[in-house]
């Protein structure tokens, strides 16, 4: 009997210091790990200040300008807008309007289910004579 438990014991302490090596290289590879996100996050810290001082679009500008493209394309098919470049609308939770008229609350819950317009999201949009002006609140 002495002799299993000397053996289990010896086995115990075998696995106890196994584990521990196991988890000092866990944390040595972590260490480098955290090293190398450190050095990532700093050089697109670097890559994101140069894009903007060359007034690169990070992608916002292309999604805001796709998302408007859609609606006008809904406005219209649904025969809503004839004339795509001298157009305003807005659209709220609440209510719709297009070219300063309320749309009827069928059309508004088409638009605000389509693009998943809820409590404090609008899109207000204007275009006319060469000017154009967006304002998208999420």
């Amino acid at each position: 009997m002495k002799i299993t438990t000397l053996i289990i014991a010896a086995l115990f302490i075998r696995l106890q210091g196994t584990a521990q090596v196991t988890q000092d290289s866990i944390n040595k590879l972590q260490a480098e790990i955290n090293k190398s996100q450190q050095e990532i996050n700093k050089r697109q810290r670097e890559v994101n200040a140069l894009q903007k001082s060359l007034g690169v679009d990070t992608g916002v500008r292309d999604e805001s300008e796709n998302l408007i493209k859609n609606i006008l394309d809904d406005l219209t098919e649904m025969k809503i807008i004839s004339n795509r470049d001298v157009v305003a609308f807005s659209i709220s939770a609440d209510e719709m309007r297009v070219n300063n008229k309320k749309q009827p609350d069928a059309v508004l819950e088409k638009f605000r289910t389509k693009y998943h317009i809820g409590k404090n999201y609008s899109i207000v949009h204007a275009k006319s004579a060469g000017s154009t002006s967006t304002s998208i609140t999420k």
